[in-house]
Protein backbone atom coordinates (compact mmCIF):
# COMPACT_ATOMS: atom_id res chain seq x y z
CA UNK A 1 0.00 0.00 0.00
CA UNK A 2 1.59 3.18 -1.18
CA UNK A 3 0.87 5.21 2.64
CA UNK A 4 2.37 2.32 4.16
CA UNK A 5 5.33 3.39 2.17
CA UNK A 6 5.42 6.96 3.17
CA UNK A 7 4.79 6.34 6.77
CA UNK A 8 7.64 4.09 6.94
CA UNK A 9 9.81 6.52 4.78
CA UNK A 10 8.28 9.13 7.46
CA UNK A 11 9.25 7.17 10.47
CA UNK A 12 12.66 6.08 9.04
CA UNK A 13 13.47 10.27 8.48
CA UNK A 14 12.18 11.06 12.10
CA UNK A 15 14.23 7.76 13.80
CA UNK A 16 17.05 9.13 12.21
CA UNK A 17 17.16 12.41 13.19
CA UNK A 18 16.04 13.31 9.32
CA UNK A 19 13.34 15.08 9.64
CA UNK A 20 14.57 18.54 9.72
CA UNK A 21 16.91 18.18 6.42
CA UNK A 22 14.11 16.75 4.46
CA UNK A 23 12.05 20.01 5.75
CA UNK A 24 15.09 22.28 4.56
CA UNK A 25 15.03 20.54 1.40
CA UNK A 26 12.08 20.04 -0.05
CA UNK A 27 10.41 23.11 2.62
CA UNK A 28 6.87 22.87 4.49
CA UNK A 29 4.80 23.33 1.65
CA UNK A 30 6.30 20.97 -0.84
CA UNK A 31 6.28 18.12 2.03
CA UNK A 32 2.87 19.13 3.09
CA UNK A 33 1.81 18.89 -0.55
CA UNK A 34 3.40 15.10 -1.13
CA UNK A 35 1.27 14.07 2.31
CA UNK A 36 -1.43 15.58 1.04
CA UNK A 37 -1.89 14.12 -2.21
CA UNK A 38 -0.80 10.92 -0.83
CA UNK A 39 -3.54 10.85 1.57
CA UNK A 40 -5.81 11.43 -0.78
CA UNK A 41 -4.76 8.72 -3.34
CA UNK A 42 -3.79 10.83 -5.49
CA UNK A 43 0.07 9.06 -5.68
CA UNK A 44 0.51 5.94 -6.81
CA UNK A 45 3.92 3.35 -6.77
CA UNK A 46 3.84 -0.39 -7.51
CA UNK A 47 7.26 -0.53 -5.87
CA UNK A 48 9.30 0.86 -3.91
CA UNK A 49 13.28 0.08 -2.68
CA UNK A 50 15.58 2.24 -0.69
CA UNK A 51 18.09 -0.47 -0.29
CA UNK A 52 21.27 0.50 -1.51
CA UNK A 53 19.71 3.17 -3.73
CA UNK A 54 16.10 5.21 -3.41
CA UNK A 55 13.78 4.04 -6.51
CA UNK A 56 10.54 3.55 -7.41
CA UNK A 57 8.96 1.92 -10.07
CA UNK A 58 5.78 2.52 -12.14
CA UNK A 59 4.85 6.12 -10.63
CA UNK A 60 1.90 8.31 -11.51
CA UNK A 61 -0.01 11.13 -10.39
CA UNK A 62 -4.02 11.34 -10.76
CA UNK A 63 -6.66 13.25 -10.02
CA UNK A 64 -9.07 12.57 -7.29
CA UNK A 65 -12.56 11.48 -8.74
CA UNK A 66 -14.14 14.52 -7.79
CA UNK A 67 -11.68 16.66 -10.34
CA UNK A 68 -12.44 13.91 -13.00
CA UNK A 69 -9.94 11.53 -11.90
CA UNK A 70 -7.67 11.83 -14.85
CA UNK A 71 -4.07 10.57 -14.90
CA UNK A 72 -1.86 13.68 -15.52
CA UNK A 73 1.99 11.58 -14.74
CA UNK A 74 3.29 8.54 -15.05
CA UNK A 75 6.67 7.43 -15.81
CA UNK A 76 8.48 3.98 -15.93
CA UNK A 77 10.87 4.17 -12.99
CA UNK A 78 12.56 7.07 -10.84
CA UNK A 79 16.10 6.14 -10.41
CA UNK A 80 18.43 7.59 -7.33
CA UNK A 81 22.32 6.92 -6.97
CA UNK A 82 22.06 7.74 -3.22
CA UNK A 83 20.52 6.11 -0.07
CA UNK A 84 17.83 7.96 1.55
CA UNK A 85 20.08 8.83 4.71
CA UNK A 86 22.35 10.30 1.71
CA UNK A 87 19.45 12.49 0.48
CA UNK A 88 18.33 13.55 4.22
CA UNK A 89 22.02 14.04 5.08
CA UNK A 90 22.39 16.47 2.46
CA UNK A 91 24.77 14.56 -0.10
CA UNK A 92 24.39 15.53 -4.46
CA UNK A 93 22.38 13.21 -5.83
CA UNK A 94 21.53 12.28 -9.63
CA UNK A 95 17.25 11.18 -10.11
CA UNK A 96 16.95 9.45 -13.42
CA UNK A 97 13.58 9.67 -14.58
CA UNK A 98 12.74 7.28 -17.48
CA UNK A 99 9.91 7.48 -19.92
CA UNK A 100 7.68 10.55 -18.56
CA UNK A 101 4.40 10.96 -19.42
CA UNK A 102 2.77 14.11 -18.46
CA UNK A 103 -0.73 15.49 -19.31
CA UNK A 104 -0.70 19.63 -20.18
CA UNK A 105 -3.57 19.49 -22.08
CA UNK A 106 -6.35 21.91 -20.78
CA UNK A 107 -9.67 21.76 -19.86
CA UNK A 108 -12.78 23.79 -20.03
CA UNK A 109 -11.67 27.03 -17.54
CA UNK A 110 -8.53 27.10 -19.52
CA UNK A 111 -6.54 25.24 -16.53
CA UNK A 112 -4.23 21.82 -17.89
CA UNK A 113 -5.13 19.00 -15.24
CA UNK A 114 -2.30 19.31 -13.02
CA UNK A 115 -2.66 23.19 -12.53
CA UNK A 116 -6.41 22.00 -11.89
CA UNK A 117 -4.68 19.82 -8.93
CA UNK A 118 -2.53 22.08 -8.03
CA UNK A 119 -4.84 24.45 -7.13
CA UNK A 120 -7.30 21.95 -5.22
CA UNK A 121 -4.63 21.18 -2.73
CA UNK A 122 -3.65 24.96 -2.13
CA UNK A 123 -0.49 24.50 -3.63
CA UNK A 124 -0.74 27.58 -5.88
CA UNK A 125 -3.24 30.37 -6.90
CA UNK A 126 -4.81 32.34 -9.72
CA UNK A 127 -3.40 35.95 -10.02
CA UNK A 128 -5.84 37.77 -12.22
CA UNK A 129 -9.30 36.39 -11.63
CA UNK A 130 -11.03 39.60 -11.48
CA UNK A 131 -10.25 40.42 -15.13
CA UNK A 132 -13.04 38.81 -16.66
CA UNK A 133 -12.42 38.21 -20.90
CA UNK A 134 -14.68 40.99 -23.04
CA UNK A 135 -17.34 38.96 -24.97
CA UNK A 136 -18.32 42.16 -26.64
CA UNK A 137 -16.01 44.54 -28.87
CA UNK A 138 -15.92 47.89 -28.46
CA UNK A 139 -14.40 49.17 -31.70
CA UNK A 140 -16.84 46.76 -33.53
CA UNK A 141 -18.66 47.65 -36.32
CA UNK A 142 -22.22 45.51 -36.97
CA UNK A 143 -23.70 44.52 -40.39
CA UNK A 144 -21.63 42.85 -42.74
CA UNK A 145 -19.13 40.16 -42.28
CA UNK A 146 -19.05 36.08 -43.02
CA UNK A 147 -20.79 33.21 -40.50
CA UNK A 148 -19.87 32.84 -37.15
CA UNK A 149 -18.76 29.29 -36.33
CA UNK A 150 -20.40 27.42 -33.48
CA UNK A 151 -18.46 26.41 -30.72
CA UNK A 152 -18.37 22.97 -29.31
CA UNK A 153 -21.00 21.44 -26.99
CA UNK A 154 -19.87 21.32 -23.62
CA UNK A 155 -17.70 18.77 -22.09
CA UNK A 156 -16.24 17.97 -25.76
CA UNK A 157 -12.88 16.52 -25.29
CA UNK A 158 -10.06 19.10 -26.55
CA UNK A 159 -7.53 17.80 -29.80
CA UNK A 160 -4.44 16.97 -28.50
CA UNK A 161 -1.13 15.76 -29.94
CA UNK A 162 1.81 14.33 -28.69
CA UNK A 163 5.04 16.52 -28.66
CA UNK A 164 8.76 14.92 -27.33
CA UNK A 165 10.32 16.40 -24.77
CA UNK A 166 13.86 15.89 -22.65
CA UNK A 167 14.41 17.79 -19.23
CA UNK A 168 17.46 18.56 -16.73
CA UNK A 169 16.78 19.94 -13.77
CA UNK A 170 19.10 21.08 -10.73
CA UNK A 171 17.62 21.69 -7.55
CA UNK A 172 19.60 22.50 -4.31
CA UNK A 173 21.60 19.03 -4.16
CA UNK A 174 19.36 17.00 -6.62
CA UNK A 175 20.14 16.85 -10.12
CA UNK A 176 17.47 15.46 -12.28
CA UNK A 177 16.91 13.60 -15.41
CA UNK A 178 13.76 13.19 -17.74
CA UNK A 179 14.75 11.27 -20.78
CA UNK A 180 12.53 10.35 -23.57
CA UNK A 181 9.19 11.78 -22.33
CA UNK A 182 6.29 12.19 -23.81
CA UNK A 183 3.85 15.52 -23.20
CA UNK A 184 0.23 15.50 -24.43
CA UNK A 185 -1.25 18.89 -25.20
CA UNK A 186 -3.81 20.67 -27.16
CA UNK A 187 -3.37 20.35 -30.31
CA UNK A 188 -3.20 24.36 -31.10
CA UNK A 189 -0.01 24.91 -27.96
CA UNK A 190 1.57 21.79 -29.56
CA UNK A 191 1.56 22.72 -32.96
CA UNK A 192 3.35 25.82 -32.22
CA UNK A 193 5.53 24.77 -29.99
CA UNK A 194 6.82 21.90 -32.54
CA UNK A 195 8.26 18.58 -31.05
CA UNK A 196 11.68 17.95 -29.30
CA UNK A 197 11.33 19.51 -26.49
CA UNK A 198 14.43 20.32 -24.39
CA UNK A 199 14.27 22.40 -21.45
CA UNK A 200 17.04 22.81 -18.33
CA UNK A 201 15.66 24.49 -15.20
CA UNK A 202 18.18 26.22 -11.77
CA UNK A 203 16.63 25.81 -8.66
CA UNK A 204 17.40 27.52 -5.69
CA UNK A 205 20.13 29.98 -5.09
CA UNK A 206 23.36 27.52 -5.31
CA UNK A 207 22.33 25.54 -7.91
CA UNK A 208 22.05 29.24 -9.93
CA UNK A 209 25.46 30.97 -8.49
CA UNK A 210 26.70 27.65 -9.71
CA UNK A 211 25.74 28.43 -13.47
CA UNK A 212 26.84 31.87 -13.08
CA UNK A 213 30.38 30.48 -11.66
CA UNK A 214 29.89 32.76 -8.93
CA UNK A 215 32.84 32.74 -6.45
CA UNK A 216 33.09 32.49 -2.73
CA UNK A 217 34.60 35.87 -2.58
CA UNK A 218 31.36 37.66 -4.27
CA UNK A 219 29.33 35.45 -3.35
CA UNK A 220 26.81 35.89 -6.10
CA UNK A 221 26.20 39.74 -4.74
CA UNK A 222 24.48 41.43 -7.48
CA UNK A 223 23.02 39.39 -9.32
CA UNK A 224 19.05 39.13 -9.41
CA UNK A 225 18.69 35.80 -7.59
CA UNK A 226 20.70 37.48 -3.88
CA UNK A 227 18.64 37.65 -1.53
CA UNK A 228 19.03 41.21 -1.29
CA UNK A 229 17.43 41.87 -4.56
CA UNK A 230 14.06 39.23 -3.53
CA UNK A 231 10.70 41.12 -4.20
CA UNK A 232 8.55 42.22 -0.95
CA UNK A 233 6.14 40.00 -0.05
CA UNK A 234 2.50 40.27 -1.37
CA UNK A 235 -1.29 39.74 -0.82
CA UNK A 236 -1.56 38.73 -4.39
CA UNK A 237 1.99 37.03 -5.46
CA UNK A 238 2.63 35.76 -1.50
CA UNK A 239 6.12 35.65 -0.14
CA UNK A 240 9.18 34.62 -1.88
CA UNK A 241 10.69 31.09 -0.85
CA UNK A 242 13.81 30.51 -3.50
CA UNK A 243 15.19 31.87 -6.93
CA UNK A 244 14.51 29.74 -10.28
CA UNK A 245 15.35 29.85 -14.03
CA UNK A 246 14.45 28.12 -16.63
CA UNK A 247 15.21 28.04 -20.71
CA UNK A 248 13.61 25.64 -23.32
CA UNK A 249 13.83 24.81 -26.88
CA UNK A 250 11.73 22.91 -29.41
CA UNK A 251 12.12 22.65 -33.04
CA UNK A 252 9.83 25.97 -33.07
CA UNK A 253 9.96 28.05 -30.28
CA UNK A 254 12.79 29.21 -27.74
CA UNK A 255 11.99 31.33 -24.38
CA UNK A 256 13.26 31.61 -21.07
CA UNK A 257 11.91 32.81 -18.06
CA UNK A 258 13.42 33.47 -14.49
CA UNK A 259 11.50 34.58 -10.65
CA UNK A 260 11.11 33.32 -7.79
CA UNK A 261 9.18 30.14 -6.23
CA UNK A 262 6.40 31.85 -3.66
CA UNK A 263 3.84 30.69 -1.63
CA UNK A 264 1.54 31.23 -4.25
CA UNK A 265 3.20 30.39 -7.35
CA UNK A 266 6.13 31.33 -9.64
CA UNK A 267 6.49 35.26 -9.78
CA UNK A 268 8.49 36.53 -12.17
CA UNK A 269 10.99 38.98 -12.40
CA UNK A 270 10.33 40.06 -16.32
CA UNK A 271 8.33 39.14 -19.28
CA UNK A 272 8.87 35.73 -20.70
CA UNK A 273 11.10 36.35 -24.02
CA UNK A 274 10.60 33.77 -26.94
CA UNK A 275 11.20 33.57 -30.55
CA UNK A 276 8.93 31.56 -32.77
CA UNK A 277 10.15 30.02 -35.85
CA UNK A 278 7.56 31.27 -38.27
CA UNK A 279 6.00 28.07 -40.36
CA UNK A 280 2.64 27.73 -41.91
CA UNK A 281 2.06 25.26 -38.97
CA UNK A 282 2.66 28.52 -36.61
CA UNK A 283 0.57 30.79 -38.76
CA UNK A 284 -2.41 29.12 -39.01
CA UNK A 285 -2.12 28.03 -35.62
CA UNK A 286 -1.14 31.20 -33.94
CA UNK A 287 -0.82 34.08 -36.29
CA UNK A 288 -3.99 33.88 -37.33
CA UNK A 289 -5.61 33.78 -33.80
CA UNK A 290 -3.61 37.26 -33.02
CA UNK A 291 -5.16 38.97 -36.30
CA UNK A 292 -7.07 37.81 -39.38
CA UNK A 293 -4.63 39.53 -41.45
CA UNK A 294 -1.99 37.22 -40.72
CA UNK A 295 -3.63 34.07 -41.79
CA UNK A 296 -1.61 34.52 -44.69
CA UNK A 297 1.56 34.97 -43.89
CA UNK A 298 3.75 32.50 -45.49
CA UNK A 299 7.40 33.34 -43.77
CA UNK A 300 9.86 35.97 -42.34
CA UNK A 301 11.34 38.63 -45.22
CA UNK A 302 13.79 38.92 -42.98
CA UNK A 303 15.25 37.74 -39.54
CA UNK A 304 15.29 34.12 -38.93
CA UNK A 305 12.60 34.42 -35.68
CA UNK A 306 9.26 36.42 -34.43
CA UNK A 307 10.20 37.85 -31.05
CA UNK A 308 7.71 37.57 -28.41
CA UNK A 309 7.26 39.15 -24.58
CA UNK A 310 4.56 37.22 -22.46
CA UNK A 311 3.31 39.31 -19.23
CA UNK A 312 1.13 37.52 -17.35
CA UNK A 313 -1.06 39.47 -15.01
CA UNK A 314 0.85 40.95 -11.63
CA UNK A 315 3.90 39.00 -13.29
CA UNK A 316 2.77 36.06 -11.79
CA UNK A 317 1.95 32.20 -13.08
CA UNK A 318 -0.65 31.34 -12.84
CA UNK A 319 -2.79 33.76 -14.07
CA UNK A 320 -6.26 34.72 -15.74
CA UNK A 321 -4.63 36.46 -18.76
CA UNK A 322 -1.47 37.17 -20.47
CA UNK A 323 -0.35 40.55 -22.35
CA UNK A 324 1.36 39.07 -25.51
CA UNK A 325 3.27 41.22 -27.55
CA UNK A 326 4.97 40.25 -31.06
CA UNK A 327 7.43 42.59 -32.54
CA UNK A 328 6.90 44.56 -35.90
CA UNK A 329 7.67 42.28 -38.47
CA UNK A 330 8.53 41.82 -41.88
CA UNK A 331 6.72 38.96 -43.36
CA UNK A 332 6.21 37.37 -46.82
CA UNK A 333 1.99 37.00 -47.76
CA UNK A 334 0.51 35.21 -49.74
CA UNK A 335 -2.82 37.02 -51.62
CA UNK A 336 -5.25 34.18 -51.43
CA UNK A 337 -8.58 34.02 -49.37
CA UNK A 338 -9.39 37.38 -47.56
CA UNK A 339 -6.31 39.12 -48.50
CA UNK A 340 -6.47 39.04 -52.24
CA UNK A 341 -10.22 39.89 -51.91
CA UNK A 342 -9.20 43.16 -49.83
CA UNK A 343 -6.50 43.97 -52.07
CA UNK A 344 -9.39 43.49 -55.33
CA UNK A 345 -11.65 45.64 -53.33
CA UNK A 346 -8.92 48.79 -52.57
CA UNK A 347 -7.54 48.15 -56.59
CA UNK A 348 -10.97 48.49 -57.89
CA UNK A 349 -9.87 45.20 -59.97
CA UNK A 350 -12.22 42.27 -59.54
CA UNK A 351 -9.51 39.72 -60.22
CA UNK A 352 -5.94 39.73 -58.52
CA UNK A 353 -4.13 36.89 -59.19
CA UNK A 354 -2.43 34.66 -56.28
CA UNK A 355 0.87 36.02 -55.78
CA UNK A 356 3.29 36.71 -52.85
CA UNK A 357 3.80 39.76 -51.68
CA UNK A 358 6.00 41.76 -48.93
CA UNK A 359 4.35 43.06 -45.49
CA UNK A 360 5.87 44.96 -42.67
CA UNK A 361 3.46 45.08 -39.35
CA UNK A 362 4.08 47.30 -36.00
CA UNK A 363 4.33 45.58 -32.77
CA UNK A 364 1.06 43.18 -31.96
CA UNK A 365 -0.09 43.17 -29.09
CA UNK A 366 -3.09 40.82 -27.67
CA UNK A 367 -4.90 39.88 -24.20
CA UNK A 368 -4.84 35.98 -23.92
CA UNK A 369 -7.55 34.73 -21.25
CA UNK A 370 -7.17 31.47 -19.84
CA UNK A 371 -9.80 29.81 -21.38
CA UNK A 372 -8.47 31.06 -25.26
CA UNK A 373 -10.02 34.09 -25.85
CA UNK A 374 -7.82 36.14 -27.58
CA UNK A 375 -8.24 40.24 -27.75
CA UNK A 376 -6.29 41.71 -30.44
CA UNK A 377 -5.28 45.39 -30.06
CA UNK A 378 -5.04 47.61 -33.54
CA UNK A 379 -2.31 45.83 -35.54
CA UNK A 380 -1.23 48.28 -38.64
CA UNK A 381 0.24 46.32 -41.98
CA UNK A 382 1.52 47.82 -44.90
CA UNK A 383 1.60 45.10 -48.09
CA UNK A 384 2.90 45.26 -51.73
CA UNK A 385 5.71 44.29 -53.70
CA UNK A 386 7.99 47.63 -52.31
CA UNK A 387 6.45 47.21 -48.80
CA UNK A 388 10.70 47.27 -47.11
CA UNK A 389 10.71 50.62 -48.63
CA UNK A 390 7.06 51.75 -47.03
CA UNK A 391 5.42 51.34 -50.40
CA UNK A 392 2.11 49.33 -50.69
CA UNK A 393 -1.47 49.36 -49.30
CA UNK A 394 -2.15 50.31 -45.65
CA UNK A 395 -4.75 48.09 -43.35
CA UNK A 396 -5.14 47.95 -40.14
CA UNK A 397 -6.99 45.22 -38.01
CA UNK A 398 -7.93 44.75 -34.65
CA UNK A 399 -10.99 42.19 -32.56
CA UNK A 400 -11.14 39.31 -30.85
CA UNK A 401 -10.98 35.35 -31.48
CA UNK A 402 -13.32 32.88 -29.21
CA UNK A 403 -12.91 29.51 -29.27
CA UNK A 404 -15.68 28.73 -27.42
CA UNK A 405 -17.59 29.57 -30.52
CA UNK A 406 -15.35 27.74 -32.89
CA UNK A 407 -12.64 29.97 -33.04
CA UNK A 408 -15.54 32.37 -34.39
CA UNK A 409 -13.33 35.86 -35.86
CA UNK A 410 -15.21 39.16 -34.14
CA UNK A 411 -13.20 41.47 -36.08
CA UNK A 412 -12.84 44.56 -38.35
CA UNK A 413 -10.50 45.43 -40.69
CA UNK A 414 -9.85 49.19 -41.24
CA UNK A 415 -8.56 50.85 -44.56
CA UNK A 416 -7.09 54.54 -43.82
CA UNK A 417 -6.75 57.51 -45.54
CA UNK A 418 -3.56 56.86 -47.20
CA UNK A 419 -4.95 53.98 -49.31
CA UNK A 420 -7.92 55.42 -50.25
CA UNK A 421 -6.34 58.20 -51.42
CA UNK A 422 -5.31 56.76 -54.76
CA UNK A 423 -9.21 55.95 -55.35
CA UNK A 424 -10.28 59.20 -55.25
CA UNK A 425 -11.25 59.76 -51.76
CA UNK A 426 -9.15 62.78 -51.28
CA UNK A 427 -8.73 65.25 -48.41
CA UNK A 428 -9.95 62.53 -46.01
CA UNK A 429 -9.28 63.21 -42.24
CA UNK A 430 -5.87 62.06 -41.48
CA UNK A 431 -7.46 59.43 -38.78
CA UNK A 432 -10.25 58.28 -40.95
CA UNK A 433 -10.80 54.22 -41.37
CA UNK A 434 -13.13 52.62 -44.07
CA UNK A 435 -14.17 49.76 -41.50
CA UNK A 436 -15.11 46.66 -43.61
CA UNK A 437 -16.30 43.58 -40.25
CA UNK A 438 -14.40 39.94 -40.93
CA UNK A 439 -16.47 36.85 -39.61
CA UNK A 440 -15.60 33.42 -40.26
CA UNK A 441 -13.42 31.56 -37.98
CA UNK A 442 -9.51 31.89 -37.77
CA UNK A 443 -8.91 29.32 -39.75
CA UNK A 444 -11.02 31.23 -42.36
CA UNK A 445 -11.68 34.59 -42.05
CA UNK A 446 -14.03 36.51 -44.45
CA UNK A 447 -15.87 39.53 -45.12
CA UNK A 448 -18.87 40.47 -47.10
CA UNK A 449 -17.15 41.54 -50.57
CA UNK A 450 -20.21 42.97 -52.02
CA UNK A 451 -21.38 44.95 -49.40
CA UNK A 452 -17.61 46.55 -48.90
CA UNK A 453 -17.70 47.20 -52.29
CA UNK A 454 -20.91 49.18 -52.34
CA UNK A 455 -20.31 50.86 -48.99
CA UNK A 456 -16.64 52.17 -50.95
CA UNK A 457 -18.84 53.17 -54.35
CA UNK A 458 -21.11 55.14 -52.21
CA UNK A 459 -18.43 56.86 -50.70
CA UNK A 460 -16.59 57.75 -54.08
CA UNK A 461 -19.86 59.10 -55.76
CA UNK A 462 -20.82 61.19 -52.85
CA UNK A 463 -16.79 62.40 -52.74
CA UNK A 464 -16.96 62.94 -56.66
CA UNK A 465 -20.30 65.01 -56.59
CA UNK A 466 -19.49 67.03 -53.42
CA UNK A 467 -16.16 67.99 -55.10
CA UNK A 468 -17.94 68.68 -57.87
CA UNK A 469 -20.74 70.27 -56.33
CA UNK A 470 -19.75 72.00 -53.05
CA UNK A 471 -23.22 72.70 -51.48
CA UNK A 472 -23.94 69.08 -52.11
CA UNK A 473 -21.74 68.23 -49.22
CA UNK A 474 -23.85 69.90 -46.39
CA UNK A 475 -27.05 68.16 -48.01
CA UNK A 476 -25.01 64.35 -47.80
CA UNK A 477 -23.83 65.24 -44.14
CA UNK A 478 -27.51 66.03 -43.20
CA UNK A 479 -28.36 62.93 -44.69
CA UNK A 480 -25.60 61.03 -43.15
CA UNK A 481 -26.60 62.53 -39.79
CA UNK A 482 -30.21 61.12 -39.90
CA UNK A 483 -28.71 57.62 -41.02
CA UNK A 484 -26.64 57.57 -37.67
CA UNK A 485 -29.56 59.12 -35.67
CA UNK A 486 -32.23 56.36 -36.55
CA UNK A 487 -29.58 53.67 -35.77
CA UNK A 488 -29.45 52.17 -32.24
CA UNK A 489 -25.71 52.86 -31.76
CA UNK A 490 -23.35 55.11 -33.49
CA UNK A 491 -20.65 52.86 -35.47
CA UNK A 492 -17.54 53.26 -33.06
CA UNK A 493 -14.39 55.37 -33.99
CA UNK A 494 -11.10 53.00 -34.53
CA UNK A 495 -9.11 52.42 -32.23
CA UNK A 496 -5.53 54.89 -32.19
CA UNK A 497 -2.78 53.89 -33.95
CA UNK A 498 0.78 53.21 -32.86
CA UNK A 499 2.97 55.97 -34.65
CA UNK A 500 5.24 56.58 -35.67
CA UNK A 501 4.97 53.42 -38.37
CA UNK A 502 8.23 50.90 -38.66
CA UNK A 503 8.11 51.70 -42.26
CA UNK A 504 8.09 55.57 -41.64
CA UNK A 505 11.69 56.08 -39.65
CA UNK A 506 13.25 54.26 -42.96
CA UNK A 507 11.72 56.64 -45.01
Amino acid sequence: MLLSYLELVVMFALILGGITALLNYLGGSTLYLIIRLALQGSIKIRGLSWSPHLQARKVSLVQPSRLGGHTIFTCDAVMTDASLWQILTGHNFEVVVSNPWLDWAGTEEGDSHLVTLLKDVGYIREVGAKKEPPRANEHAVAGEGGTSEKGPPKGTAVETVNVQWNGEVRAFTAWLLLRDGIMQMSKDLGMVMGQNVRFKALVGLTSLAADEKATASNSYKGHWFARDKWPATSEDTGRPKYPLAMAAASDNLVFELAGWRTTTGLLLRKPILSALQLTPTVANFALSKLSPLLHCAVGLEEGDAITVHMQPAAMHLPASCYHVTLQPMKLVVATRGMLQGLIALLNQRPNVKPTRLEAWTTALRADIYKDGLVDSKRLDIIIGPDARNGKGIQMCCWGRVDPARGDAVDATIGVPSSSLAPLGLQDLPEDFVFAIPVRGSSQQPEFDFVRAGKRLGEMLVKHRVSQGLPFMRGFFQQQEQKKKTGERDEEPAAPPAQKPFPWEKDI
